[in-house]
């Protein structure tokens, strides 16, 4: 079975990642705010509310009402999933 991400379409077969379009990760994350960007960017290390608050200089009720529009405007995805597309995209810009 084969699974694609949700923001660009490339291929996520077994623990590897098949880049396709680096240019989709920022049309799609486009549609996040700066500080809803910030919370992605930092979900790579799958980091509680309260790690992410405190990294943030934000509160942990800001971050549930960040991290719940995030997931929204991906396409509904869990908090697992957005914290896999925070590293498949971070995969993306590096290579």
């Amino acid at each position: 079975m084969q699974n694609h991400c949700p923001l660009c379409g490339s291929g996520l077969h077994s623990g590897t990642i098949e880049i396709l379009d680096k240019d989709a990760h920022t049309k799609k994350l486009g549609e996040l705010t700066d500080q809803e960007r910030a919370v992605f960017v930092h979900m790579a290390t799958g980091p509680s509310n309260a790690d992410l608050a405190k990294h943030l200089h934000l509160t942990a009720s800001t971050i549930k009402f960040h991290l719940a529009n995030i997931r929204s405007k991906l396409g509904g995805v869990s908090r697992l999933q957005l914290c896999l597309l925070a590293v498949h995209h971070e995969a993306c810009l590096s290579s």
